[in-house]
Parts: structure tokens; sequence; C-alpha cells
């Protein structure tokens, strides 16, 4: 369960609840599994997916889809995660889907991680797209991590890439509090014209509230959106984030990478 409110200086105060879920039903010896999930990764555009709650980026439109798939999990000593997945998402008119992920990691240093994750994905109402992203992380101490961000994506029908440039720096205060400071831009290529479209610079605090299940977050920053001539758009959002699991693995924490 995930409660949000967003107020800017160019839109108005917004309060966006949001329900998602996962059921992940083993069938065959824990490689084939059947999931039904309320809001994969493919339902989101890249500014949803990787900046967060920017006003700009919002959508109020409401995703109450439900995805319905077989995924196959593939061994490999390469890589951390292999999967394919293929089924429907129901709604007045189904809409059929498949999709390979595979995330991979390197150490590059001592102290420079380079992780790389790819998806491609088909879906009968949008067609071929792509999900890429780069990571670079540097561990400077034990609070302290660099990451560098390049997140690319593109899509079939509407002949786009959207690309995302950030830098961010994460703080772990203690077990239970954590800060994210991140700049970066987004642009979208349609042909053979790249536009920018938003710069921004915000702050994350996160905190957990109570156990491994209740955490609220609280983003502040300014965006200088194209839609807006790119005139200054401070913003703030609250966030209230709840999570029912009984996979220890799945469990809410304080850090925020």
């Amino acid at each position: 369960i995930d409660l949000g409110l967003y107020h800017s200086k160019f839109g108005d105060t917004e309060i966006d609840p949001k329900i998602r879920f996962r059921l992940d039903l083993p069938v065959l010896k824990e490689k084939l599994r059947l999931v039904f999930e309320s809001e994969p990764d493919q339902a989101k555009e890249l500014g949803e997916r990787k900046l967060g709650a920017f006003p700009t980026t919002q959508t109020s439109e409401t995703n109450d889809n439900i995805y319905a798939s077989f995924r196959y999990w593939i061994e490999s000593r390469k890589w951390s995660s292999l999967s394919f997945d293929t089924g429907v998402r129901v709604r007045i008119r189904p809409d059929v889907f498949s999709r390979i992920r595979a995330i991979r990691s390197w150490s590059l240093t001592e102290r420079w991680l380079f992780r790389y994750s790819q998806e491609l994905f088909w879906f009968e109402s949008q067609g071929l797209g792509t999900q890429t992203q780069f990571n670079f992380d540097r561990s400077i101490n034990q609070q302290f991590m660099f990451r560098k961000t390049i997140a690319l994506d593109w899509s079939e029908r509407n002949a786009r890439y959207d690309l995302l440039n950030q830098f961010s720096i994460f703080q772990n205060l203690d077990e239970s509090r954590a800060l994210e400071y991140a700049i970066g831009m987004k642009s979208d290529y349609q042909g053979s014209q790249a536009l920018a479209e938003n710069y921004f610079a915000h702050l994350i605090f996160r905190s957990r509230l109570y156990k491994d299940w209740l955490f609220y977050q609280l983003d502040t920053g300014v965006e200088y959106p194209r839609d807006f001539q790119f005139l200054p758009n401070p913003f703030i959002a609250i966030r209230l984030e709840m999570l029912f699991s009984d996979d220890a693995e799945k469990k809410l924490r304080a850090a925020l990478y």
C-alpha cells in the first residue's frame, strides 16, 4: 500500500493512493512460476520508474489491470537474474505479452561495481520495447555510496527513445534512516531529433516507522520541465509505504539503493 501526497508550483496538491500486489506460485521445481501482479515495470514510463514522484512525470490515470503470466527462471552462473515471462494483461480487451529479463554485475576495481540490467518485452497493444540500465557504483565508506545511472527506454511503435542520466550520493544515517542526493536530466529522441525534457535536483529522506513493513519518505527538490519552458518548479512529495509479505527477502528497508 503506497499513499502519496504531491505538491508543486505548477501543479495542484494531489493525493495518490496505490495498492500493488504480486502472487508468486511455484509450479515446477521452483523454476516455473505462475505470477499475478498489478503493476510491472512495463506499465510505467521511464520518468515514473526511475525518477520517482516528479510532478510533471506523474500520471492521473490509475492502473487497475492485472497481469497473469508464467515465469521461468533460468539458472546461470554469470547472471544474477535471468527469467522469461509470457502471459496476458487482464482488462476489457485482453493484452498478450512476453518479456525476458537479465541482470549481471561486475567488480571493476576494489571500490567500483558495474551493474547491467536489460529487458526486452512485447505487448500486443504496444509492440516491442526495451529497458536498459547501467549503474556504476563506488563505495566511499560504510556510510556513503556514489552512483552514476544511465537508463534508456525504447518503444517500437512510438519510434522513441527516453534517456536518463543521473548522479546520486546515498547516505545511510543508521539502520532505520537514509538519504539520497541526486541531480540529473531526462531527454527523448524522436527520429533524428534529440530534446531535453527535464532537468532536476532533489533530496530524499526515508525512515522506518515500525519494524520492517511501515516506512515514510520525503522527497523535495526542483525540476526544470520543457513543458513549462524550463522554468523552475519546486516540489515536495510525502509517501507512506506499507508492505505485507511472508518472504523475508522482500521486506522493506531504509536504504535507498
